[in-house]
């Protein structure tokens, strides 16, 4: 179990005796899995990667800082059953040649919450951070232990993961809901500041399922919602539904496109989510392709895909439908789209997936 040391009003961590901790394994022994396989589901979408084998490497670019994502402030026990308090997370976009798709990193701080936690029914509070070992833990996965670099979105970075569950349609690299140390995941730098990959633009017909009126589930994960999912993506030509959803820092609202297909948003916790104007018309929007699906641990977990937008200058206005839209992709390529009926019928340019390997 982790224990923290204020000295000099700096937090460091140790490992006590009775966990190996992150930094015994050795790590250049460990294999390096592709995030396709990785996230791999079957028909019903729940997981189908061994749930053994571990320790495991996974390696891509971090696509978000963790603070736009999720609040990690510490919170004060006790909370009642299922209320994690202060999270964190990043998403991983695969690079590698022939990967595709990435992986999350989660942790909670009050693991004690959850029923599989519990003594005699009730939180323990014994398995959950107190806030003063939370705070020692965001310092250690917040940085490279070799340099002490502080991961930002467009680092080079290596997952090592000791454990994972499966939540919502995909494999989290996670401490399996406990506070031990021999769960413990790291970031490792591998090359700070290469950039975010270019986001690949998509338009809700290019995700579609018609005959179920959905965002297509694919099991084999090389088309619509499971294709992208962990990836930065760019969707094109959406608007606000007027839902009763409220416009403002990690909200969800509702958009649809020219044909009525509706789909989530995701605000990050960017404050100037609530500073800006809610979109007028018709906007393109930058973010991560992600699923939370509702089907429980047993499933099936086929839907709950969303975009998460970190960044309000993140979205832009475009021309309504049914005229040529221009989409700005990475700094140089255009791509053009022809709209008629709700069709895409050409794309004059795609940029490649990604800037940098």
């Amino acid at each position: 179990m982790l224990a923290c040391l204020n000295v000099v009003g700096l937090l460091t961590w140790t490992v006590a005796a009775d966990g190996a901790g992150v930094a015994d394994v050795d790590w250049d022994s460990r294999p390096i899995l592709q995030h396709r396989d990785f996230q791999a589901v079957d028909a019903n979408g729940l997981r189908t990667f061994p749930t053994t084998g571990f320790p495991y490497r996974l390696r891509g670019i971090l696509l978000n800082n963790p603070e736009d994502m999720l609040d990690s402030t510490p919170v004060t026990g006790p909370l009642p059953p299922f209320n994690l308090g202060a999270q964190w997370q990043v998403f991983v976009q695969a690079v590698e040649p022939g990967d595709y798709g990435g992986t999350a990193v989660f942790m909670g701080q009050h693991y004690g919450n959850l029923p599989q936690n519990f003594e005699d029914g009730q939180p323990d509070p014994d398995r959950s951070y107190s806030n003063a070992a939370w705070s020692a833990e965001m310092l250690r996965v917040n940085q490279d232990r070799a340099t002490g670099h502080v991961f930002r979105a467009g680092d080079y970075v290596e997952i090592r993961a000791q454990g994972a569950l499966a939540f919502g349609g995909k494999t989290n690299v996670n401490e399996e809901h406990f506070i031990e140390s021999e769960l413990d995941f790291e970031l490792a730098l591998i090359t700070p500041g290469v950039g975010l990959p270019t986001p690949v633009p998509l338009l809700l017909a290019d995700l579609w399922d018609e005959i179920n009126d959905r965002v297509l589930f694919d099991p084999s994960r090389l088309a619509g919602g499971e294709r992208y999912q962990g990836e930065l993506v760019q969707l094109m030509s959406v608007q606000r539904i007027d839902d009763g959803s409220i416009w403002a820092a990690g909200n969800r609202v509702t958009v649809a496109d020219v044909a009525g297909r509706e789909f989530s948003l995701h605000l990050g916790l960017n404050p100037e989510f609530g500073t800006m104007l809610p979109p007028d018309g018709f906007f393109n929007a930058v973010g991560i392709f992600n699923q939370e699906a509702s089907g429980g641990p047993m499933g099936p977990s086929v839907n709950g895909y969303e975009l998460w937008v970190m960044d309000p200058m993140q979205i832009s206005a475009v021309p309504e439908p049914g005229t040529f839209v221009g989409a700005t992709v990475g700094l140089i390529t255009v791509t053009l789209w022809i709209r008629r009926r709700g069709t895409k019928l050409h794309t004059v340019a795609r940029q490649s997936r990604c800037s940098a390997a």
